[in-house]
């Protein structure tokens, strides 16, 4: 029995080294390397709310950039503040996506209450809940224009700060914010006119 034993022992070990063997010769090792690895379809942690870098000329016209959001499912409700500095920036207007059912949006709110506006505080809130993968979906248009007495070249950073962010059922949901900034430069000199004065003709 024991001498059966050792054959069958001796047996399966001569054949893993043979079909090792086989493997090698034939260019088909076995390594963790060969296997492929699985693709990443976990979800991001936590949705973006991110404002948009722009350029504003002096002289020129306001400039609309957006707030907006990425990687998020069923966003119900918002409120964001969106800091900058005074000296350097105004915020001329304001307008939330139409996705949103309702919303406020405050182009001069007044943060540390010393009179002058420094802030855009906005809420939003939609009862079917908003959706966004890797393309970002904008919850308010913001337009900016250089602060009087600004000089360019210059430039100010756009704060993001979420206050509120919940889903449609009012459940809070995690989100990272990524502040923008906009760049004062210098616009193009407006070409002065010309009067020409026709003598005047007596009849």
């Amino acid at each position: 029995m024991t001498t059966l034993r050792r054959s069958l022992t001796c047996t399966c070990m001569l054949s893993l080294t043979l079909l090792l063997a086989i493997a090698l010769r034939g260019g088909r090792s076995v390594s963790a390397a060969a296997v492929p690895p699985l693709p990443d379809t976990a979800p991001r942690l936590a949705a973006l709310v991110e404002a948009a870098n722009g350029v504003v000329l002096v002289p020129g016209s306001p400039v609309s950039l957006p707030v907006q959001v990425r990687d998020v499912s069923k966003l119900g409700a918002a409120t964001v503040l969106v800091a900058y500095d005074p000296a350097i920036l105004k915020a001329a207007a304001c307008q939330r996506n139409a996705a949103f059912d309702v919303g406020l949006c405050n182009t001069a709110h007044d943060r540390n209450a010393d009179g002058i506006a420094d802030a855009v505080l906005f809420n939003i809130v939609s009862f079917q809940g908003v959706s966004a993968g890797e393309t970002p979906v904008m919850l308010v248009n913001i337009a900016w224009e250089a602060a009087a007495g600004v000089q360019p070249p210059a430039s100010a950073s756009l704060d993001i700060q979420v206050q509120t962010f919940t889903d449609t059922s009012g459940s809070p949901m995690a989100v990272t914010a990524q502040d923008g900034q906009i760049i004062i430069k210098a616009g193009p000199t407006p070409v002065p006119r010309r009067h020409i004065y026709l003598p005047l003709a007596l009849r």
